[in-house]
């Protein structure tokens, strides 16, 4: 069986008959400098046809060839018919009128034919249908940020969204590709969990911090420690740390290694979320607020905002923060610390070279407290969370944390818990302190062990919320009442 012919239509025309183009004059040159350029792109074209295969061939030129880059260089005489026909389309006789807007419409939603391969179909789900005007989005984001005051975790879902803007400045509707949809999804899922995970009003405003600690990582791992405030309901300190494996170690940036794709600011970040899930894991921590020192400028800063602008790890990273702080019901407030003020987070991070026994000892007898130091290790989820975002692989939303995480405590002394219908006040009772006396947030012998600037930063908690002038007993004449002039 013969093909059909194919079918021609002149440009611009209503007619059904077809008018071939008038013959073109003949073209010489006496340098062959136009053969000598097809030449050498034929020759190209066909290497790499034989090199690479017809499949990968054709994968290779997707995007426009330096054939078709430089075809309008070279003085031929077809190339006003090749731009004609590159700007209007090439000739076809039908004798249809042109698709309305509405059999367009219809045609979209419809889709591909059954015949068409998955990567056809997704080729035209990502092009016809994922167009959005950048206005439109611009208005999306602003909503969205509008009500992440009052979401708990959601200011760390805006890095993908708004690294669209980023990836398309000029284009007038942008396209939305498939980690936008899985970006898309989370806000779903978080819609879906307004009504049973409801915000206090005490988390929208900065409140004392129930746990201080402090994190760093090395090319090792990562490693840390919290101490529980006056505020906490708990007592007990713990040391944490986890080990990096190999793969991380290869693909981490260096002088030695400058085409690695995971940075020290990435593993940094890393810690801040290991450090967080360990907390939330061994401890309830009721809708409370934790300060965790770094050494690390970008992780701090990345933290604080919620967002970056790209599709890098960072972005994964900050992430699997909203589904943590969510399920966890805290409040992460990362601070900045000097290096040589956080020797205890480096020493975690960098004694790998003991065995989890040898390493608690050694560590309770450099920096010894009672009650004593208790070992935690990140949870499971959370630490193969953490690899997916370090292979830029989303982990699904309900994975960061277990639901009921929270372990018993270690000793001998037991937590008295009230019940449902006791009420129970929100805060410890806390000494009335005098005009000039100051309190530690935290005990005395464990203030060596934090980083100056976390100190300093939890020290403005240790004064009364309100002036003391205005506290009883200071109240030793009442106020005079205002009474209006008479006329």
């Amino acid at each position: 069986m013969t093909p059909p012919s194919k079918r021609h239509r002149p440009h611009n025309t209503t007619s059904t008959t077809y008018c071939p183009p008038s013959p073109l004059p003949h073209f010489s040159s006496p340098d062959n400098t136009v053969q000598h350029q097809l030449g050498k792109y034929i020759k190209k074209h066909a290497h790499l046809l034989r090199s690479l295969g017809w499949r990968q061939f054709v994968s290779h030129l997707q995007h426009p060839s330096d054939l078709s880059e430089n075809l309008n260089l070279l003085p031929h005489p077809a190339a006003s018919l090749l731009h004609t026909l590159h700007k209007h389309g090439v000739p076809a006789k039908s004798t249809m009128p042109p698709w309305t807007k509405s059999q367009h419409i219809s045609a979209i939603r419809r889709g591909a034919h059954p015949s068409a391969t998955r990567q056809f179909r997704t080729f035209l789900h990502e092009d016809l249908l994922d167009m959005v005007k950048k206005g439109y989005w611009y208005s999306l984001l602003g909503e969205l940020r509008h009500m992440s005051m009052a979401i708990h975790g959601a200011r760390y879902l805006f890095s993908i969204l708004q690294s669209v803007l980023v990836d398309q400045p000029q284009a007038r509707r942008i396209r939305l590709s498939p980690l936008i949809h899985e970006a898309l999804g989370d806000w779903m899922a978080l819609a879906f969990s307004l009504a049973t995970r409801p915000v206090p009003i005490t988390a929208l405003v900065p409140r004392a911090p129930s746990y201080v600690g402090a994190t760093d990582a090395s090319i090792h791992g990562i490693g840390g420690f919290w101490l529980p405030t006056a505020w906490s309901s708990h007592s007990k300190p713990i040391v944490f740390r986890y080990p990096f494996p190999p793969w991380v170690q290869q693909r981490l940036v260096s002088a030695t290694n400058p085409f690695g794709d995971i940075t020290n600011s990435d593993l940094e970040l890393c810690a801040l979320i290991l450090a967080s899930a360990t907390l939330a894991q061994n401890f309830p921590l009721a809708n409370g607020a934790i300060w965790c020192g770094s050494d690390n400028t970008a992780a701090v800063g990345w933290t604080l905002r919620g967002s970056t602008s790209s599709t890098n790890i960072n972005a994964y990273l900050l992430r699997l923060l909203a589904p943590l702080t969510r399920t966890g019901q805290f409040t992460l407030v990362p601070h900045y610390v000097k290096g040589l003020t956080n020797t205890v987070a480096d020493f975690c991070s960098r004694s790998f070279s003991l065995c989890d026994a040898a390493f608690l000892q050694d560590f309770q007898t450099r920096y010894p407290i009672t009650p004593s130091w208790t070992y935690a290790h990140p949870p499971n989820e959370t630490v193969s969370a953490v690899t997916s975002a370090l292979c830029k692989t989303p982990s699904a939303w309900a994975s960061v944390l277990p639901e009921a995480a929270h372990a018993t405590p270690v000793g001998t002394s037991e937590y008295n818990f009230a019940t449902p219908s006791t009420s129970t006040p929100h805060s410890p009772t806390l000494p009335t302190p005098s005009q000039f006396s100051k309190f530690s947030p935290t005990a005395t012998a464990w203030d060596n062990y934090l980083p100056v600037a976390l100190r300093s930063a939890a020290e403005r908690w240790a004064m009364p919320f309100v002036p003391l002038g205005r506290r009883y007993p200071n109240w030793v004449s009442p106020t005079p009442a205002y009474c209006p002039p008479v006329n």
